[in-house]
């Protein structure tokens, strides 16, 4: 069991620290000295002559040399045991008994290890692993990122409090080096992991240059419901404050308005740039448009939603589908459920295809409407299109069917109870 091993594992490491480096490293520390990892030829001379250290441990300095190789890999195999169990604890109080004694570093595989187990679990011992893994870096050694590691570094960075700021600034902008140059193999989460980094940091304009980049190797695909820290961040509302709290959303318009400006300005430095220089890099994509779109949302501003939506054809940009979904939730919000179906017409007319979103939202406004054979379009809608429509939509729209279902006479009840068969194949 694991209780079991842990304790076998505190048991040897207690062992180790006890008994082996001190018989291991005595010949080198001399008389009444701490144990230290010197070279054997060091250690000779600090004894005081060619005979006396290998003297201290029987067999000479060969045998001392083994014991030291056994050392060297007992140690990186202790490491190896607590992060392959998950023994924190355990393996912290080892790397602080080795850096009291120990000079000299894990293995290289062994510290690449640990920064791969750290960044996954999110562990506090991830900032230490890093100064390990950089030193061998400055060392000359190569060192790869994987894109799960990658990915896992720049999340889990951000929120653990054993970090400072300026480090978790300095771990982002180590690994996106990693991963330069992106491209269409790089995966959407990593750019997501550093616009939420970003994000956090409030640097809105590097949130719009990782926004321009991920629209540029993977068009149509950044989903803004994704960008849940940028939106906040755009809209100015402080989500401290209480819903009804009417100082909530002061300094919304003055925010919005800021960072609107901030999209002309890079737009027209985009266009100066050229398309294939650092302009293009640097400008406005149809992922910054959608986050300020989302952001009026977030500030209950429904307005300058549409005036953000109206900006596409100033900046000779095309809305795609999550620019017609996100203004449709907005109207939603604000009960325009005229406005939700007008866009859904928008979405058919420019020949985009739906996402599950699109569809919930669909469904949703047909509910506030109370229209149940439009609740039976959007779902047949979602089926021509291959969308999923969760479970707990379903159980609502079924909810919904059966209240009404018991105010209806006995010819419309008929139909009524067919499309709630069909609902219920849906579920099947």
């Amino acid at each position: 069991s694991t209780c079991l091993f842990h304790k076998k594992l505190r048991q040897g490491l207690d062992l180790f620290e006890k008994q082996l480096p001190v018989k291991t490293l005595q010949g080198q520390a001399g008389v009444g000295g701490a144990p230290s990892l010197k070279a054997p030829e060091e250690a000779t001379a600090a004894a005081g002559g060619d005979g006396e250290a290998a003297a201290l441990v029987p067999g000479g300095s060969g045998v001392r040399e083994e014991k030291l190789r056994q050392y060297e890999a007992l140690k990186n195999q202790f490491v190896l045991l607590a992060l392959e169990r998950g023994a924190w604890g355990l393996l912290q109080k080892l790397l602080r008994t080795l850096n009291e004694h120990d000079p000299k570093p894990l293995a290289f595989e062994t510290v690449c290890q640990l920064v791969s187990k750290s960044a996954y679990y999110g562990h506090f011992l991830l900032n230490q692993s890093l100064q390990m893994i950089w030193k061998y870096e400055k060392e000359g050694k190569v060192v790869n990122l994987d894109y799960g590691t990658a990915h896992t570094l720049i999340a889990n960075t951000s929120g653990n409090r054993s970090i400072h700021k300026d480090k978790k600034k300095a771990i982002a902008e180590w690994v996106w080096e990693k991963m330069q140059p992106v491209s269409s193999t790089t995966p959407p989460p990593i750019f997501y992991g550093m616009l939420n980094f970003h994000s956090q940091g409030g640097d809105i304009g590097k949130c719009f240059d990782v926004l321009a980049q991920l629209d540029a190797h993977h068009p149509g695909k950044a989903d803004p419901y994704q960008m849940q820290i940028l939106s906040s961040l755009l809209s100015g509302a402080k989500f401290s404050v209480p819903h009804d709290n009417p100082d909530r959303y002061t300094d919304c318009v003055a925010v919005l308005d800021r960072n609107f400006d901030e999209l002309l300005r890079r737009s027209e430095a985009g266009a100066e740039g050229g398309e294939g220089g650092e302009g293009h890099q640097h400008g406005v994509t149809v992922s910054c448009i959608n986050a300020m779109i989302a952001a009026c949302g977030k500030a209950k501003e429904l307005g300058r939603a549409f005036e953000t939506f109206e900006s596409f054809g100033e900046l000779g940009i095309a809305p795609n589908v999550h620019s017609y979904t996100l203004l449709m939730d907005i109207c939603l919000t604000n009960r325009r459920y005229d406005a939700v179906f007008k866009m859904s017409e928008e979405i058919e007319n420019s020949k985009l295809e739906y996402t599950p979103r699109s569809i919930e939202i669909l469904i949703h406004a047909a509910m506030r409407v109370r229209d149940v054979y439009l609740i039976n379009d959007f779902l047949a809608l979602s089926d021509r299109h291959g969308l999923p429509v969760t479970e707990n939509l379903l159980k609502q729209v079924n909810n919904f069917i059966a209240r009404y279902r018991e105010r209806t006479d006995e010819e419309e009840g008929e139909e009524l109870d067919q499309i709630m068969t069909m609902i219920q194949s849906r579920n099947q």
